[in-house]
């Protein structure tokens, strides 16, 4: 899994950060301009949900949540060199042309494969998982492939009104976050709390499933102009949102319940720094059954950038990392990580704080006296070194096929993670 699937997306990791750095270094310092800015944003955040993120996301299913014997195929390797050349591709085009037949080729052909994904999960999918781990990660694979339905919408071009394209943007965005890798993270959390022997009541599982699947789709609405929908809509966005938020609540109270068996010396940090970052989300994704709230979204794009970073970032991101703690052997320099992390977590958090405390003053109308772009090219900055002295105490980087077959069985056997 490391060579194909986690590897690769570290790189993109930091690919992420670095293109992340450079907006911001343009921002602050026009004269120095190289990459046209729409179009570098285009690339940031496409290898950041398709490479990064996806990769991540795959891998971890591979290798806990299908059966092992799919492990052993050559479909696998493909597969991940398909993926690389679609991200890879939609990094150069979207940076170079932004959108133009090229990078939405690349794009198209990595929506299909991730329809290839869903095709061998669903064929291999473990099917002695408790019934909640297994319901949180079917669902996030459905969500997944029905994300894909927005940039099909998309396709129609012309011929939608801004409203529709605004909306099909939404719907994807929101089923990749909220549906896809929320669920994913869920579900992933409950396997690891059975493994370490951690029992929890029926209803623990169940209902936080059915309530954050029922209200993931009509939470949507409220994001979208509330001019062109009906006020019975906008009835059903609030109930949906306030739905999926007692969900979510429920899934973190289990998650805070057994912060001990998840949280150990390595990872503490990083669980407790993704765990506020999920109930920060919560809140704020409540909150918007409020029109003041919503407003305040539809107002200042700041508020929103801030919104994606927090999941990207604070709560995602974070929430990866920490699960590369949990696989101790691979950790080789402790004080370099709990440093890089630590950097990492200042970064993300000055970086949030900026963003949020801008849109605010966007919204109440407020003159900024200070060089904003600079210090959010400082927290980025600060972010992309945490990342790089974190990945530099791994021992990933070296080759890992150059393990014994029997050793990869021991190492399988020995997994901190999946017992």
């Amino acid at each position: 899994m490391w060579t194909w699937f986690y590897i690769p997306a570290l790189v993109y990791l930091i690919i992420v950060t670095a293109t992340g750095s450079i907006l911001r270094f343009q921002w602050t310092a026009p004269e120095y301009t190289v990459f046209n800015a729409q179009y570098l944003i285009h690339a940031h955040s496409h290898v950041a949900i398709l490479g990064w993120l996806f990769l991540m996301v795959c891998g971890i299913l591979l290798e806990y949540g299908m059966q092992r014997d799919v492990l052993r195929t050559n479909n696998r390797t493909a597969f991940s060199v398909l993926v690389q050349i679609t991200v890879v591709g939609m990094l150069i085009s979207f940076a170079l042309e932004g959108y133009a037949f090229t990078s939405i080729l690349f794009s198209s052909l990595h929506i299909i494969l991730s329809y290839y994904f869903a095709v061998i999960y669903f064929r291999y999918e473990r099917m002695d998982l408790q019934p909640n781990v297994r319901n949180f990660y079917n669902a996030a694979v459905f969500w997944m492939i029905l994300s894909s339905f927005g940039p099909w919408l998309m396709a129609a071009g012309s011929s939608l009104t801004p409203f529709w394209i605004d909306s099909a943007i939404s719907f994807y965005l929101h089923l990749q976050f909220n549906g896809w890798f929320i669920f994913f993270l869920f579900g992933f959390a409950y396997q690891f709390l059975i493994n370490r022997h951690y029992h929890h009541k029926p209803k623990w599982g169940s209902w936080p499933f059915c309530l954050i699947f029922l209200g993931l789709l009509p939470s949507l609405l409220p994001m979208l102009d509330s001019s062109s929908l009906s006020p019975w809509i906008i009835v059903v966005g609030s109930v949906g949102t306030l739905v999926y938020t007692v969900g979510s609540g429920m899934v973190l109270w289990l998650i805070w319940k057994s912060r001990v068996v998840l949280a150990t010396h390595k990872s503490r940090s990083l669980f407790l720094f993704a765990f506020s970052a999920s109930i920060v989300k919560t809140i704020m994704q409540g909150s918007l059954i409020s029109p003041i709230v919503v407003n305040l979204f539809l107002e200042s794009h700041y508020v929103v950038i801030a919104f994606i970073h927090l999941l990207l970032l604070g709560l995602i991101s974070t929430s990866f990392l920490f699960i590369i703690t949990l696989k101790n052997e691979y950790v080789v320099d402790t004080k370099s990580w709990l440093a890089g992390s630590v950097m990492y977590q200042l970064g993300v958090t000055g970086m949030l704080l900026l963003l949020f405390g801008i849109g605010l003053m966007q919204v109440l109308g407020k003159v900024l006296y200070f060089n904003f772009q600079m210090w959010l090219f400082v927290t980025g900055l600060v972010v992309m070194v945490g990342v790089l002295w974190m990945t530099g105490s791994l021992s990933v980087w070296q080759i890992q096929d150059s393990m014994s077959t029997s050793s990869k069985k021991e190492a399988m056997i020995d997994d901190p993670i999946c017992k």
